[in-house]
């Protein structure tokens, strides 16, 4: 964690002042919309002894459900061990669906908690590791893979280090008259970091074009930390080259790369972990080599993954002088790279769309129940899967199946059983709230034939 002026011998007055500051400033309630807005999660912020400071955030259409799932006692205990441990500042856990994450990041200072944030998200990647009876929770349009909740988390709890640690060096200043340039130092450059994030954050919220999105990232971490150079490069497969998504210079800089298209693959895109040199010291007489040829004197290169897997590196580069990264700095770039990610993830399963419907529709088909999806806004039908057509076509031809299946669904959510008269069969229904490829809002209906196990039920009790 940053280093803040409050210490351990804080009392808890002091605690409590830096907190009023952050209610008075709704800062705790702006950046709990930004985490809920970021990764699709529900978020809410408590102070050391568990008492809420701001309403549990996230679509209110689904705050309640989320609520309703959630296993209060585990949330608790994951609490106090967490406010409690000197070793451990968040925790992740199973709820009580498979699909269901907690966690909880407590942001310290001289290991004593000053706030908590409470989260959940709903995975839409769960199934496959879940065993086939384990029940999911479904029906929400809110979700995100396992890597982004994690990736979520850190992105908190780095935010929320950084929050405090503004916050306190704000309030000491404001306490002792600015009397220490060292102080006011860090105060700026807390402040250039937050604005930095916040500005980052919002691309996350605009449809801009990609390429925009990506030099706004690479240009907005390079002029926080005054470096020459920055770029997205992607490398091919077993490739030895690569190609250049985006890059920013710094004024007065020329690129590295200037007229070539494919440049070759440098050693420093390689692995999975993040990658530093401060100087030239630990690396092989050939990789120094390499690096005084692209007159690179320090670099820090991060991974992006995308859908699962690393096609891109995030590189910033110094090229006047050997450079010391601060701890600061590399969480930073980290942070802006999360984001970038993020905005990455969610274009990419925009433009992948279409081949999402003609998945869905295969899937569907394979359904053993008879599917109809119903579109809330026009009261139309918008699917049917094979097995509907073939067991209530009529009803499909004559418009009369919407009204049966309403008569057995009275809320968005929800399950039930009756009697079809007309075909002497008992069906079960199950119903749930969707939204629809065309983002309109949906309930899906899926009808089970229920007969010969009612016969069977009633051959066993004889």
């Amino acid at each position: 964690m940053a280093a803040v002026n409050l210490d351990e011998n804080s009392s808890g007055s002091e605690i409590s002042h830096l907190i009023q500051s952050l209610l008075e400033g709704k800062k705790l309630e702006k950046w709990q919309r930004y985490f809920c807005r970021m990764a699709n999660i529900f978020v809410c912020c408590v102070d050391r002894g568990g008492d809420p400071l701001t309403e549990f955030g996230g679509d209110p259409n689904e705050v309640p459900r989320i609520l309703k799932a959630v296993n209060k006692d585990q949330l608790q205990n994951m609490l106090l061990r967490v406010s409690e441990s000197t070793l451990e500042d968040q925790a992740i856990e199973t709820g009580s669906y498979p699909n269901l994450r907690l966690a909880v990041v407590t942001a310290k200072t001289g290991n004593k908690p000053v706030l908590s944030w409470l989260i959940c998200g709903v995975l839409s990647d769960a199934s496959e590791a879940s065993e086939s009876s384990d029940v999911l929770l479904s029906g929400f349009e809110n979700t995100l893979t396992e890597r982004e909740f994690e990736n979520a988390v850190d992105i908190v709890r780095n935010i929320s280090e950084e929050l405090i640690c503004h916050e306190t060096a704000v309030l000491t200043i404001e306490a002792e008259k600015r009397k220490s340039r060292d102080c006011e130092k860090r105060m700026k450059a807390a402040i250039k970091r937050m604005e930095a994030l916040a500005e980052l954050v919002q691309l996350l919220e605009n449809d801009d074009a990609i390429e925009g999105a990506m030099i706004r990232v690479l240009g907005t971490a390079g002029r926080f930390l005054d470096i020459s150079s920055a770029a997205l490069c992607q490398v091919p497969d077993d490739a030895s080259y690569m190609h250049i998504a985006a890059h920013w210079c710094n004024k007065g800089r020329k690129w590295l790369y200037e007229g070539e298209s494919t440049p070759p693959k440098p050693f420093f895109l390689r692995g999975e972990k993040v990658f530093i040199v401060s100087d030239s010291s630990n690396l092989t007489k050939e990789e120094q080599e390499e690096l005084k040829s692209l007159n690179i004197r320090s670099i820090i290169v991060l991974p992006i993954a995308v859908n699962g897997s690393i096609n891109m590196y995030a590189c910033f580069m110094e090229q006047d002088r050997e450079r010391s990264w601060e701890v600061e700095e590399i969480k930073f770039l980290n942070d802006s790279v999360k984001i970038l990610q993020s905005v990455l993830t969610r274009r990419s399963q925009k433009n992948s769309l279409e081949g999402f419907y003609s998945s869905l529709e295969a899937i569907l088909n394979q359904v053993e129940g008879a599917v109809y999806v119903e579109d809330l806004i026009t009261e139309t039908g918008v699917f049917t899967n094979r097995s509907m057509h073939s067991q209530f076509e009529q009803e499909l031809q004559d418009g009369s199946i919407n009204d049966l299946l309403k008569q057995q669904s009275k809320e968005e959510d929800g399950n039930s059983e009756f009697f079809l008269e007309s075909r002497a069969k008992w069906y079960r229904l199950s119903y749930t709230r969707i939204k629809w490829i065309d983002g309109n809002p949906a309930l899906l209906y899926i009808l089970y034939d229920e007969t010969e196990k009612k016969i069977g039920q009633r051959k066993k009790r004889k």
